[in-house]
């Protein structure tokens, strides 16, 4: 956790715009972007965020192992993504089948449609799905309680994988509504099937059917929307048509009067596509304005008020818009400039905007940008750190003391620049503080100070870097919960902060507010600081610890109080590099092995057991182990092989595995085979991928994850830059 760094870095700069398509769901929202990849935001529940885990987001979060995705549609709880070999995957809600995996289970994470291939679109209604294929066929599958999914006969309630629509052919496009399915044909007449009580199949009739039927009257269609419980076309002469209910006016014929065949939209010229969602209909136009009609009780026209509007009303501020999707009480759409924006309800975060707070005009998603080229980034008690390729230096989470380092006291959820800091070659967190070691040999430290742990010979706490006394052949810094270490060149240790507890290995219990040198230590190759005590591995292999040691934590097999000065780790050979947590220590050895001590109430030490221990054990089945941190009661490693485990306390998915049960033995983090590095901290975790992406889990506690949020994540995500 202490003075153990994990690696990740972050994009100074200000990311670039790149929305290729934008999807609205019930209470959340998707988007593609131009490299393949989707975001989702808004209410996470079933996983429908697609991001591994069951929590909300006010902005976006990066859908898992998706990077081929060349569209995507929403239905009310589950979203479908199309990939570039054809193939369609889906998460979210499952049940009633609509994920198509044959399951009916939630999927937090995308999962492939079963035995669909050569498809060219797809389309999601409330829980159900279709996709036309490339041969001009179409496939449904889902809830099929009103005939949606274009079965010869309404028995079957639902299917949970994709059958192909009856006597349905030449397809163009194909829509989804609340129980109802469209489709336009390529010789621009368009057909309908399911419930009909309103007229929304657009026959003449209110007659449910469970095979096409064609619209009447409607030629030159160049695509058509499923709304709830309407209809709507758009014409190739740049006209649109609706049929169905019109509580609202969303037909946007003038008249809340309910039309079994299309009726005429008033006024509306140059659309190139349309969307009806909840008794509401938005369309694009060709000059990239927007106009919507229909309900508007949470905004969801965006042109400023709360007013139905009979018809098309212009979407305020909005310009150069490509695509529109309309949801059920709010709207987003995608603008040329590959920015997508988002207007309405917004309890759950469904606009993206950062905020809960429902707008009545386009507000801009406001995109998180992965963060690249890292170097290296520590884990302290409610922050995180990142040193940046430049040498500069980057905070997020809690700011109480100033920890962050931005001359502010204001938390911050995603990664601000610590002031005036050049030079750096290595950092590390604390529990209210944080150190840097330069390239020259100097040190500086921030943020609480009021045990001297910021080395300037004073008590006072900074909000920007303050210079370590008399620092300058500095290799390694270690910063704990008061005090703070450091390695010099040649391998000699010093120490400073508080030193009750003797975890300062000077000999003494004074607290020092400049460097101390740790009494006999020399060839240090790895220093770490726990809550009240330390620890050093050295050149020949063997391992020392000094301070508190009431659960064994300095393990020399006794449990003594304390030790003032450094004892050796009874029975440790072969270590590399030492982590201190709470109360516990751990190494990893030379061989790819790992061994810990002291506290094992939780399970940190990874024996399988949860019995103290006051000397090394060694963790179970554990091998190929390139590096090791100990978090405040759990315990990660990072294997040569890329893939990470952890184990000990799960509250708030620290461990990473998808669930907050604690293991006594490693289990593996779920979806990380890249890692670079990784570091524990006070209930969280994260770590570097090999493309230098960075991936945090466990509590979203003051924004320490760095995504923008302050939820919990169970399993790796992505770690943002807010645009």
């Amino acid at each position: 956790m202490f003075g153990v760094g994990i690696v990740l870095a972050l994009s100074a700069c200000v990311p670039e715009p790149d929305v290729v398509q934008v999807v609205a769901g019930e209470n959340f929202s998707c988007a593609l972007h131009q490299d393949g990849t989707v975001a989702c935001w808004g209410e996470g529940a079933n996983g429908r965020l697609g991001d591994g885990a069951p929590t909300s987001a006010t902005a976006p979060v990066v859908v898992s192992g998706l990077t081929d995705a060349t569209a995507i549609t929403a239905g009310l709880a589950h979203t479908c993504a199309l990939r570039s070999g054809g193939t369609v995957v889906c998460w979210g809600l499952g049940n009633v089948g609509r994920l198509g995996d044959g399951t009916g289970l939630d999927r937090s994470t995308p999962v492939a449609v079963t035995g669909l291939v050569g498809v060219a679109s797809i389309a999601a209604g409330d829980a159900h799905t279709c996709a036309v294929r490339t041969d001009a066929t179409v496939a449904c599958w889902g809830s099929n309680s009103g005939g949606q999914l274009g079965f010869p006969t309404m028995t079957a309630s639902s299917s949970f994988t994709p059958v192909t629509v009856v006597g349905l052919s030449g397809v163009a496009s194909v829509s989804g509504g609340s129980v109802h399915t469209c489709a336009v044909r390529t010789n621009g007449t368009a057909a309908c099937w399911g419930i009909n009580q309103w007229g929304q199949l657009g026959d003449g009739t209110t007659g449910a059917t469970s095979t096409p039927v064609t619209v009447s009257g409607l030629a030159s269609a160049s695509s058509i929307t499923a709304g709830s419980t309407h209809t709507c076309a758009a014409r190739s002469d740049g006209s649109a048509a609706c049929w169905g209910a019109n509580f609202f006016g969303g037909l946007g014929d003038g008249t809340t009067t309910n039309r079994l065949v299309p009726t005429n939209v008033l006024a509306l010229t140059g659309a190139t596509s349309i969307s009806a969602g909840y008794d509401a209909t938005c369309a694009t136009k060709s000059d990239g304005s927007a106009a919507c009609w229909g309900s508007n009780a949470y905004g969801q026209l965006g042109d400023g008020t709360t007013i139905n509007r009979l018809s098309p009303t212009s979407v305020s501020v909005l310009a150069n818009a490509v695509s529109i999707d309309v949801g059920v009480r709010h709207s987003c759409a995608a603008r040329a400039d590959s920015t997508a924006a988002c207007w309405g309800r917004n309890d759950e975060g469904r606009l993206g905007d950062y905020t809960t707070v429902q707008k009545l005009s386009p507000a801009a998603v406001l995109k998180a940008q992965v963060v690249r080229n890292v170097e290296q980034t520590v884990t302290g008690r409610q922050h995180s750190c990142a040193r940046y390729t430049a040498g500069t230096v980057a905070c997020w989470g809690e700011n109480s003391f100033g920890q962050l380092g931005d001359g502010t006291t204001t938390n911050r959820s995603t990664p601000v620049p610590v002031v005036g800091l050049t030079g750096v070659a290595s950092i590390s967190a604390g529990q209210y503080h944080t150190c840097a070691v330069r390239t020259d040999g100097s040190a500086a430290c921030w943020g609480n100070n009021s045990d001297g742990q910021l080395g300037d010979g004073t008590t006072t706490g900074r909000l920007s870097p303050v210079a370590v006394s008399g620092m300058t052949d500095g290799s390694l810094i270690a910063a704990g919960y008061d005090s703070t270490c450091a390695v010099r060149v040649g391998g000699a240790a010093v120490c400073w902060g508080r030193n009750v507890f003797g975890q300062l290995g000077d000999g003494t219990s004074t607290s020092r507010l400049v460097p101390t040198p740790v009494s006999g230590l020399t060839n240090a190759t790895s220093i770490a600081s726990g809550r009240l005590h330390g620890c050093a591995a050295r050149a020949d292999g063997t391992a020392v610890c000094w301070g508190w040691n009431a659960n064994g934590q300095v393990g020399d097999g006794t449990a003594a109080i304390q030790r003032l000065t450094p004892v050796a780790v009874s029975g440790l050979t072969g270590a590399a590099s030492v982590s201190a947590g709470d109360a516990h220590s751990c190494a990893a050895r030379t061989d790819g092995t790992a061994a810990c001590w002291g506290a094992n109430a939780n399970g940190q030490l990874g024996d399988g057991t949860t019995t103290q221990r006051l000397a090394s054990v060694g963790v179970s089945g554990l091998n190929g182990v390139a590096s090791i941190s100990a978090g405040d009661i759990h315990t990660c490693v990072r294997r040569t092989d890329g893939t990470a485990a952890c184990w000990g306390s799960n509250g708030n998915g620290r461990l990473g595995d998808g669930t907050a049960t604690g293991r006594l033995a490693p289990v593996d983090v779920i979806g990380l085979g890249d890692a670079t590095s990784i570091g524990a901290g006070f209930a969280h975790t994260c770590a570097v991928r090999t493309d230098k992406t960075a991936v945090c889990w466990g509590s979203g506690e003051a924004g320490k994850l760095g995504l923008g949020t302050f939820v919990e994540r169970r399993t790796p995500l992505t770690v943002v830059v807010q645009r």
